[in-house]
C-alpha cells in the first residue's frame, strides 16, 4: 500500500515511533536506505519549534489526537541527510487494522512552492515600485472593498486598503452604475467620472477598469488618471 503512494509516507504506532516507510520517503529525505532513515528519523528533524517543542513531542503529542480526529495538519523545517533545508507540510491519518491501530503519515515537500511564493513576492515587489514611482492612481477592489492601492492613489484620495471604494465616488449610484458596466462588459474604457479627493474636491477622472482575479478572487481593477478639477461649486 505504501510503495503505491506519490508522496512520502509512514507507518507509526500510537506512541509516535515509526515502523515502515516508502521508497518515495528515503529518496526525500536522501537517506541510504530504509532501515538508516526509520532508526534515525529524529536526525532528520533537528529544528525546534518557537514554543521549544522537538518534533518528537509533537509527533506524542499528535498521536491521541488523530486517534481521535482521525485527520491532524501540522508543519515543520526538517533536513535531508545530507543537511539540506526540507520544510514539508505532514499530515496524519488514523488506520484502523485488525487488531491494532496505526497512524499513517504523509509529507508534501514545500520547497518549489516556497520558491514560486519568493519569485512572485520578488516580482509584486519589483511591480510596486514601479507603479509607485508611476503618478498614476492603480487600485484593486474586492467585494466592494480596495485590497491594493498605490501610493499615489492612496495620497491622492486619502485612500487605504479595506476602505469601501464607492465612498470616493460623488454619489452610490454613481459606483453601482460603474461596476454593473464592468459587470456587464468586462470593461469600463476611458470614460470620465467624478471622485472625490483627500481635500474634499471633486475631481474628474479617466476611469479605465476591467474585471478579472487578485490571488483567485473576483476583482476589479481600476486606473484612475485625472483629467480635470471640478470644484465643489460647480457640481453643487
Amino acid at each position: 500500500m505504501l510503495e503505491s503512494m506519490p508522496l512520502a509516507c509512514g507507518i507509526w504506532d500510537e506512541g509516535g515511533n515509526m515502523l515502515d516507510c516508502n521508497e518515495a520517503a528515503v529518496e526525500l529525505f536522501e537517506a541510504p536506505d530504509r532501515e538508516t532513515f526509520i532508526r534515525e528519523f529524529v536526525r532528520f528533524s533537528p529544528s525546534i519549534r518557537p514554543e521549544g517543542a522537538s518534533i518528537q513531542e509533537v509527533l506524542q503529542a499528535n498521536m491521541p489526537r488523530t486517534i481521535e480526529e482521525r485527520e491532524v495538519h501540522f508543519f515543520w523545517e526538517h533536513t535531508t541527510y545530507n543537511g539540506k533545508h526540507l520544510p514539508l507540510r505532514s499530515t496524519l491519518r488514523r488506520a484502523d487494522t485488525p487488531g491494532e491501530r496505526i497512524v499513517v503519515s504523509s509529507a508534501e515537500d514545500l520547497r518549489k512552492l516556497r520558491a514560486k511564493e519568493a519569485e512572485l513576492d520578488q516580482e509584486r515587489r519589483l511591480l510596486r515600485n514601479v507603479m509607485d514611482s508611476s503618478p498614476v492612481c492603480f487600485v484593486i477592489q474586492v467585494n466592494g472593498l480596495v485590497r491594493f492601492a498605490t501610493r499615489y492613489a492612496q495620497q491622492f484620495f486619502d485612500m487605504r486598503v479595506g476602505d469601501r471604494l464607492g465612498d470616493f465616488f460623488t454619489t452610490a449610484t454613481e459606483h453601482r452604475r460603474f461596476l454593473r458596466e464592468v459587470q456587464e462588459t468586462g470593461a469600463v474604457n476611458w470614460r470620465v467620472g467624478t471622485l472625490r479627493a483627500a481635500d474634499g474636491s471633486l475631481r474628474e477622472m479617466l476611469i479605465n477598469a476591467f474585471s478579472a482575479e487578485y490571488y483567485g478572487e473576483s476583482c476589479v481593477m481600476s486606473w484612475l488618471m485625472l483629467f480635470r478639477t471640478a470644484s465643489l461649486f460647480r457640481h453643487s
